[in-house]
């Protein structure tokens, strides 16, 4: 009895092996799908991608981590109900790290809204809905002219960011038109971002163009705002090895390095003739009054065009690129003067 049990034990071991099949393993798993945990993130009390970028980009950090979790956690909620203090930068990358989790089938993302009245409207008035649905599996109501366009391609490319900023326009004017200085550098900075996202999977490109329109100081305003999740300009600029060797010994740092990218200092990684040329372009259009209030968060850097004070290294690593600039009939003036 016993040569039988260990010969049955031997050819039990021997199928497992050849089969590659655990079956301790699959009725783990089966355990598993019976199970349906889910995973709550706080988004904390300040939500400001402009005055406290490190929480935001701790809840981006903290939802890329949730792409490993074990199979039978099946829902990850959002708690935004403690915020104090929210912007709509912070709103539009927000959702471009969430529209990224819409290729993951077996993960659900919900959430609440904030408690606080102002940034409850704000939230509601960002566009961030658009792309929601309720408990009941309905659409929001849309509750103001604000909206943040998601595009994947060339073609989409070239026509929605054409009509959206002729609707633009129209905030500013009271009639459609084209406005070639944002269109310029909108290309620019999304033609960078679907080169470095995959150029060999055109459904990895990922980044939103948020519009906002505002009223400050009895004048329109149109703010701009425009995410890439990716690789970050840091980390796709080329510097020659010389040249790391030097900067090395005058400590530049990122920031510094942000700063000479934007002057045309560097070229690409990818070796193209023609990348990182869009750079100097953005800048000139800023010097110029074209657009003001530009800003740039990649990787650790924080620039501020308009206020070089407050430019910074800072304490977590942006997962891409992130600009933010305004409009207003002074730049319309500049552009084309009477």
């Amino acid at each position: 009895m016993r040569r039988r049990r260990r010969a049955k034990i031997k050819r039990r071991e021997l199928n497992i092996q050849r089969n590659k099949f655990n079956p301790y393993k699959e009725r783990y798993h089966k355990r598993g799908k019976e199970r349906n945990e889910e995973i709550e993130l706080d988004a904390g009390t300040n939500f400001s991608l402009l005055t406290h970028p490190e929480a935001v980009i701790e809840l981006l950090h903290r939802l890329e981590g949730c792409k490993k979790v074990p199979r039978y956690i099946k829902r990850i909620f959002i708690d935004l109900s403690h915020i104090q203090t929210i912007d709509i930068d912070a709103i539009n990358v927000l959702l471009a790290k969430i529209n990224e989790f819409s290729k993951i089938k077996r993960l659900h993302i919900s959430g609440n809204m904030p408690n606080n009245k102002n940034c409850r409207e704000l939230f509601e008035k960002s566009g961030f809905l658009d792309y929601m649905i309720d408990l009941s599996g309905n659409k929001f109501e849309k509750k103001s002219l604000n909206f943040i366009l998601s595009i994947g391609s060339d073609k989409t490319l070239n026509e929605k960011i054409g009509r959206t900023i002729e609707k633009a326009m129209k905030f500013l004017t009271g009639v459609e038109q084209k406005y070639p200085p944002v269109y310029s550098i909108v290309q620019e900075m999304c033609s960078n971002s679907i080169e470095w996202a995959n150029p060999y999977n055109n459904r990895n490109r990922n980044w939103l163009l948020g519009i906002q329109l505002v009223k400050k100081n009895f004048e329109q305003v149109v703010n701009f705002a425009l995410t890439d999740i990716g690789f970050g300009i840091i980390n796709t600029v080329y510097r020659k090895i010389g040249t790391k060797f030097v900067e090395s010994f005058g400590n530049i740092d990122d920031l510094e390095i942000l700063k000479r990218t934007f002057e045309g200092v560097y070229g690409s990684k990818s070796r193209e003739p023609n990348r990182n040329k869009g750079m100097p372009l953005i800048k000139d259009r800023f010097e110029s009054g074209y657009i003001y209030d530009l800003r740039v968060i990649t990787n650790k850097v924080f620039l501020d065009f308009s206020a070089k004070e407050n430019s910074r290294i800072i304490a977590r690593n942006f997962p891409g690129t992130y600009y933010s600039w305004s409009i207003n009939k002074k730049c319309l003036e500049r552009w084309n003067p009477k």
